[in-house]
């Protein structure tokens, strides 16, 4: 319950994230910094040139629906109460196979549509040739009846059942799913049933169905199903028994086209040729049968809504019986419509005209789609409003149209010589002046529309591109002009203004008034030109501008006069000019529009930064990253209900802002319409509904035309699949982590289907969660889990919005042997083991016990026996130990005595020698003599006779040597580090005799020229069983090298190394060095 809990705080955590309204970004600070270089402007002197324009008048042409009034000639087919005959009814029962499965490919779109039309046909991948009706199932798939058979359409595949399913061979003009969420199938060679995966055929001895001409099929709001048939005249089926009106039953005519049951519960058929029929509770009567106003008298189709009843008939027309009276309308201008159908939209109803497309109508006026607009094809047939209110339209000829939701639309202009509109005038009486890019100038009054037109005379073009302008109050305008320049219009009467350089610099882009009245202009090239108590004046560089080439001029908050550059914004007055700043550097953004909003804020749209806005003296930046569509905003404006309309590159927003926070954002891109991205600049409505021209063109929106119901897509998996074995999908998966699993699913948005991107959020039992982007393809493959709990959910975004689809529980399982069940198996089993062992060990033990006990007593006895005899030997052995340690310590001292009488008598005789060499040689014999005597003298005065601690030994050797030092020589300083090792008395003799031979070696021959010589003795451990010798001086002779054999003392030294078995080196290096490494062997 904890991880379940903690998985819906992260999801609804991460949804509120995703969904929250999004916050600015604060840019900075800004301020309006006075240009420092600037310097007065000069006067400019123009030619003004007075012309008389030419006038022309068109009147407006607005759509108008013909109606007449229809007198339905009522005749009395009889009195009482209309009884049908009735029969008991079963079903026959096969199996259907499977279907037959094709991609379907993404419906398309007419290039020349003003409506947001999709279609689909034979020649991009639809699965038949024409459709007759359509139908949708309790999954929202869409069942289309068609040339090929039955076709189910999900979105991503075209199911097809046909003869090779199992249908009959038959042609299907009308289906309808009943309550039960069984398919009806009404057809040329009878009516069947589709439930599941079975074909269902009614069995009844008063007709047989497999041979019955079905036109029609209803579902009344009783759940009655109502079959309209060529010859059996209207079949009602209910739950229990068959209902048949024929002629029997007082028809005229058993040929019924349609039928329909009103609120009221009287029965209507529309009969082929001859009328309506109308059955109530006590008369039948008949309705147009002998009208001469109508061509046909066949009604195709009836609908009802709180407006009355409307007939369609074919070639016929629109015919509505209302409570007052009765009318004719037509969308094709002759009463002659034909049409097939009608269905309820949220525009007003759909009607479809065969040969004529779809009509929308509100009940005035109406509007017509067809081949020139959006249709893929004019041969319109039955129509279906699914549960998402798209109107799909069957073709005859041609696949199928799918009618959206149609927000926007294009409308074309009411008066056909306008074109390419760029800007409006209003001047507040009800009129406009209309700017037209190559049509020059004109007057719309909402009658007719004036066109103002001159030719080339005076040096003056014809003004064929008005930029922009201005109304003056007394009904006059100054317009800017590209190639005319300048320009003042009042009535007829025209004036032109020509400058120094003007062939050069013609070209007016914007023209705007301060509150100073004060007439600015931007041009191109020539900086900006103001116009002021009849005179007009010439800013540039000079005078403070950010360049020469201003782009458009707007108002601030204050009404002064913004100019826009290529990067920059600067405020124009005729005292000075300011610069914007941004946190104390120049603005440099490239502003496409300005809007100073209602409530006093302006907000400009950047052509790279998106959306900024100025409140006080701070901006603030929404772009992409915080949930705009484009970074790129082109136009800007404000309806009468304070909602903001942006223009981008990728289409249109909405919102509205309160606290810098938009609310009600809407985002509407191509899934509104291709067209949407045509839009550039947004104008008003009478209503104060925004509105974009297109050339001769308007896009308009209507609230009116969205779905009356907000819905969410539908999210249906298919099939689940584990390394290619199949799961249901209404319980948890489960898988190891070497298995791939693949979910196929449907997302189900009809009307905008195509523009979803779709994902999942995968949420571990531990609320990690992770979102991965899989496109418009319906197929989930994850295989790169590690073990756990998950939580999976389709994602559907759509602009601005997030949808989550239920969740898919998953859990992936360890291998076998990583199981915690396994492991606790283990466990017991190792437990039980061990237990098992120990049991079986203590009675082992005991029974050995009981063995042990019996033998330690018989051996008690003997180990005391042998304890005694132990006893007295050990005491023997102590007694002779210690006469031995006696005998060696006496060994010692006599040893030590002998070599201390040859060193006497070496000593004696070296007193008595005068020849100098033998002497020398007689001491160092003295010498060698006195260094193993000390060690016998050490090992004799020590208890212990097994070795002796080498520092000692070595520090008593250096004293005895230091008296070799020549009483002429400086005193020599000798540093001992030695180790507290204990060694044997042979490896201390070999240390002492090597240390004795350098060191007397070092007194004899290195310090003839070293005022302080010294020798430095170190004995330490290198390695855990490795002991190092290093005997080093600073004397400036003595051997280069030690060579084996070139001398007494290297010869002994090398013999004493080798003993050790030691690796020695010796080397001059500012004095000589010796350095002996040998393994350390414990006495």
């Amino acid at each position: 319950m904890q991880k379940l809990a903690l998985i819906i705080f992260v999801l609804a955590a991460w949804i509120q994230v995703k969904s929250q309204d999004p916050a600015p970004k604060l840019l900075g600070n800004f301020s309006w910094v006075k240009t420092g270089n600037s310097s007065k402007p000069a006067s400019l002197k123009v030619k003004a040139i007075p012309v008389k324009m030419e006038t022309k008048e068109v009147p407006n042409q607005y759509p108008i629906t013909p109606v007449r009034p229809i007198n339905p000639g009522t005749l009395m087919l009889k009195m009482g109460r209309t009884i049908p005959k009735t029969s008991p009814y079963q079903y026959g029962k096969k199996w259907l196979l499977k279907p037959e499965v094709k991609d379907a490919p993404p419906l398309l779109e007419r290039d020349n549509a003003w409506f947001n039309v999709s279609y689909a046909d034979r020649q991009h991948g639809f699965a038949g040739i024409f459709t007759s009706d359509f139908a949708e199932d309790s999954n929202h798939h869409i069942w289309m009846a068609t040339d090929k058979g039955l076709i189910r359409y999900d979105g991503y595949h075209y199911y097809i059942y046909d003869n090779q399913s199992g249908l009959p061979n038959m042609t299907i003009e009308s289906i309808q799913f009943d309550q039960l969420n069984r398919l009806w199938l009404g057809s040329d060679k009878g009516v069947y049933l589709i439930q599941n995966d079975s074909i269902l055929s009614i069995q009844t001895p008063e007709l047989d169905f497999k041979n019955l001409y079905c036109r029609h099929i209803q579902l009344d709001q009783q759940n009655r199903i109502w079959l309209a048939t060529k010859e059996h005249g209207a079949i009602c089926v209910d739950e229990k028994k068959l209902s048949i009106y024929d002629k029997s039953s007082g028809l005229p005519s058993n040929y019924v086209h349609t039928t329909h049951v009103a609120k009221n519960g009287n029965l209507l058929f529309g009969m082929w040729d001859i009328g309506l029929v109308v059955v109530e509770p006590d008369q039948m009567k008949f309705l147009f049968s002998q009208n001469k106003q109508l061509l046909y008298h066949d009604i195709s189709a009836i609908y009802e809504n709180e407006q009355g009843i409307w007939l369609g008939g074919f070639s016929a027309g629109l015919i509505k019986l209302g409570k007052a009276d009765t009318l004719q309308y037509s969308f094709m201008g002759d009463f002659a419509d034909r049409i097939y159908d009608i269905a309820q939209g949220p525009k007003g109803i759909y009607c479809s005209i065969y040969g004529g497309g779809v009509a929308i109508f509100n009940g005035k006026t109406h509007i017509r789609i067809n081949e020139t607009n959006g249709l893929h094809d004019r041969n319109s047939y039955n129509l279906f409003v699914d549960s998402f209110e798209n109107l799909w339209v069957a073709d005859l000829a041609n696949g199928f149209s799918r009618l959206n939701e149609n927000k926007f639309y294009i409308q074309p202009l009411q008066n056909k010589n306008l074109k390419q509109v760029m800007g409006l005038l209003p001047d507040g009486k009800r009129g406009n002046w209309i700017l037209s890019e190559g049509n020059g100038l004109a007057y719309d009054n909402g009658k007719s529309v004036t066109y103002y037109s001159n030719t080339l005379q005076n040096g003056v073009k014809p003004m064929l591109h008005p930029m922009s302008g201005i109304v003056n109050p007394d009904g006059s305008i100054w317009l800017s002009s590209y190639g005319a320049g300048i320009v003042y219009g009042k009535n007829k009467d025209f004036t032109f203004y020509q400058y120094d350089d003007f062939w050069e610099n013609e070209i007016i882009f914007s023209v705007k008034r301060d509150k100073d009245q004060t007439i600015w202009f931007s041009t191109m090239r020539f900086g900006v030109i103001a116009y002021q108590n009849n005179q007009f004046w010439h800013y540039d560089k000079s005078n403070g501008l950010i360049d020469n080439n201003p782009k458009l001029l707007y108002h601030d908050a204050n009404g002064q006069v913004i100019a826009t550059y290529e990067y920059g914004l600067q405020k124009l007055s005729n005292n000075q000019i300011e610069t914007m700043h941004l946190n104390g550097n120049t603005f440099k953004a490239k502003v496409n529009d300005w809007l100073v909003l209602k409530t006093g804020k302006t907000l400009m749209a950047t052509e790279n930064g998106g959306l900024l806005l100025m409140d006080q003296n701070q901006i603030w930046q929404w772009n992409q990253d915080n949930d705009l569509m484009s970074n790129t905003i082109k136009k800007i404006i404000e309806d009468k209900s304070g909602i903001i309309w942006i223009t981008t590159n990728n289409g249109i927003e909405s919102f509205q802002l309160k606290d810098k926070q938009l609310v009600n954002h809407q985002i509407y891109h191509t899934g509104n319409g291709s067209y949407i991205l045509n839009a550039k600049e947004p104008f008003l409505d009478s209503a104060g509904n925004p509105y974009w021209f297109l050339g001769n063109k308007k896009l308009l929106f209507d609230p009116e035309g969205q779905r009356q119901l907000e819905q969410a897509p539908i999210f249906r998996i298919r099939d689940i699949w584990v390394d290619g074995t199949s799961k249901t999908t209404q319980e948890k998966v489960y898988l190891l982590p070497d298995e791939k699993l693949a979910i196929n699913f449907s997302t189900i948005f009809w009307g905008r289907e195509q523009h979803l991107e779709i994902g999942y959020l995968i949420i571990s039992g531990q609320g990690d969660s992770s979102y991965r982007s899989i496109g418009k393809k319906g197929q989930i493959l994850i295989n790169d889990l590690v073990p756990n709990s998950y939580k999976i959910l389709l994602v559907a975004k759509d602009g601005n919005k997030l949808y989550y689809s239920k969740p898919i529980w998953m859990d992936i399982l360890n291998f076998w042997y990583n199981r915690w069940g396994f492991r606790v198996l283990m466990l017991l089993i190792l437990l039980g083991a061990i237990l098992y062992y120990f049991k079986n060990k203590q009675a082992q033990q005991e029974k050995l016990n009981q063995v042990l006990e019996q033998k330690v007593a018989e051996q008690t006895e003997q180990i005391v026996q042998e304890k005694e005899e132990l006893v007295k030997s050990n005491q023997v052995i102590l007694q002779q130990n210690k006469e031995k340690d006696a005998l060696i310590q006496e060994v010692n001292h006599r040893v030590k005595n002998n070599l201390q009488f040859m060193s006497a008598m070496v000593q004696m005789q070296s007193n008595t020698n005068q020849h100098q060499p033998t002497k020398d040689a007689l001491l160092e014999t003295n010498r060698r003599i006195n260094a193993m005597s000390l060690v016998h003298e050490m090992l004799y005065h020590k208890m212990d006779t097994e070795g002796l601690y080498i520092d000692g030994y070595l520090k008593e050797l250096v004293n005895q040597l230091k008296e070799l030092t020549n009483p002429g020589q400086a005193p020599i300083v000798f540093k001992l580090e030695l180790a507290e090792l204990f060694l044997d008395s042979k490896t201390a003799t070999s240390l002492g005799m090597i240390v004795s031979e350098l060191v007397s070696n070092s007194i004899e021959h290195a310090f003839h020229q070293t005022t302080d010589p010294k020798i430095d003795i170190q004995l330490f451990v290198q390695e855990v069983d490795k002991i190092c010798l290093m005997v080093k001086d600073n004397g400036t002779e003595g051997p280069n090298k030690i060579k084996m054999g070139s001398g007494l003392g290297t010869r002994l030294i090398d013999i004493f190394c080798r003993q050790l078995n030691g690796d020695y080196k010796a080397e001059h290096n500012n004095g000589f060095e010796f350095k002996l490494v040998f393994k350390f062997r414990k006495p």
